[in-house]
């Protein structure tokens, strides 16, 4: 079930990512959908997505081509992707570890640790004092899976 959910999250809101953007249309049926501003959950709800866009959300049947892929919601909560605001996805070992390592191992840790952010439902972040610059790179342009990354560049501390 957690898995679902997640797919659903990533499918909603997580289409950014130029690898979700499929060149066929994807519908999804019966989810109940938290928008994130109502108190309440939708009446069960079809979700058509062309591209990396939502380009129709109705309570009643939505028409099909062949290429559209349909997913079936089971009745399961659709939620917008979430955004983690204070992420550290190059600082993912110890400091002492840290200073041991070339600086393409820990692009390889950062590269599995955005991964896992996205598959937790985080559809973007903000990384600070680390250098993220080239993941993010990598992530727009399809090369590697991870959430939208704004990064801070160097950390700011006391002398």
């Amino acid at each position: 079930m957690k898995r679902s959910f997640l797919l659903i999250t990533l499918v909603l809101l997580g289409l950014y990512s130029p690898l979700f953007a499929s060149s066929n249309p994807i519908l999804i049926n019966n989810v109940k959908i938290f928008d994130g501003h109502s108190d309440s959950l939708s009446a069960p709800s079809n979700v058509l997505i062309e591209g990396n866009k939502i380009v129709k959300i109705s309570t009643t049947k939505i028409a099909t081509t062949k290429r559209t892929q349909i997913i079936d919601g089971k009745g399961r909560v659709m939620t917008p992707g979430f955004i983690d605001i204070h992420a550290h996805v190059m600082l993912q070992e110890s400091f002492g570890t840290f200073l041991q390592r070339d600086s393409f191992y820990i692009a390889y840790i950062a590269s599995r640790e955005a991964k896992k952010f996205l598959m937790h439902g985080f559809t973007t972040i903000r990384d600070l004092a680390g250098n993220t610059f080239s993941i993010k790179k990598a992530i727009d342009q399809g090369i590697l899976v991870g959430p939208r990354i704004f990064p801070s560049g160097a950390m700011i501390s006391q002398t």
